[in-house]
């Protein structure tokens, strides 16, 4: 009895396996429509009016230095700033107090709203400095906090700014200087530690 009702269950099942196969091998050899080309060159191009909008720019600028924020010609950095503008995709561009164009982001101006909110963080520059001491197990503190150990000679990529470097070692003088990281900045700084008196 129990031999039946397994080889029932066996058959149940190679009939629903047969099944979902055949209807697999119809619907993928059915005839399918062909689709028309896309250019790949050519994006959709959202709609947007031709007509101008009156906006309030409320811009949440994070920057290392003072910047100004432009749509075009006008300096939207003031929050509640009021402007006049063609819907569509815009560029935010940052500059410095000299007009230098730090950086561009973009922006998407729609009619459908009289606001424009937009957190833009001014990405730093990189900058490397490497320095280079007549000892090993040397320790580097940056700004009062420990950073690593090193043999002598250790590279390090920080973001530009004012940074107080220290190298010490145990028995000998620490090496100490603030150096500001700009496009600038000396590729190497030695440290020459003394034993301690």
């Amino acid at each position: 009895m129990k031999n039946r009702v397994r080889i029932v269950i066996w058959i149940v099942c190679l009939f629903i396996i047969a099944v979902i196969a055949i209807r697999g091998f119809r619907i993928a050899l059915a005839p399918v429509e062909p689709v028309d080309p896309v250019e790949p060159d050519t994006p959709p191009t959202p709609v947007f009016s031709e007509e101008p909008v009156t906006m309030t720019a409320y811009l949440d600028i994070v920057a290392d230095q003072p910047v100004r924020a432009f749509i075009g010609d006008k300096d939207i950095t003031d929050p509640g700033t009021i402007f006049e503008i063609k819907p569509g995709v815009r560029t935010i561009v940052l500059k410095d107090y000299e007009g230098n164009e730090l950086q561009s982001d973009i922006v998407v101006i729609s009619g459908d709203r009289d606001e424009l909110r937009q957190r833009i963080v001014l990405k730093a520059e990189l900058i490397s400095i490497t320095f280079i001491t007549n000892l090993d197990d040397c320790e580097l503190y940056i700004d009062g906090e420990f950073d690593c150990f090193f043999n002598q000679e250790i590279g390090i990529i920080l973001p530009t700014g004012v940074y107080a470097f220290e190298i010490r070692k145990e028995g000998y003088e620490s090496f100490m200087q603030d150096i500001t990281l700009d496009k600038d900045t000396p590729w190497e700084v030695e440290a020459t530690l003394l034993p301690q008196e």
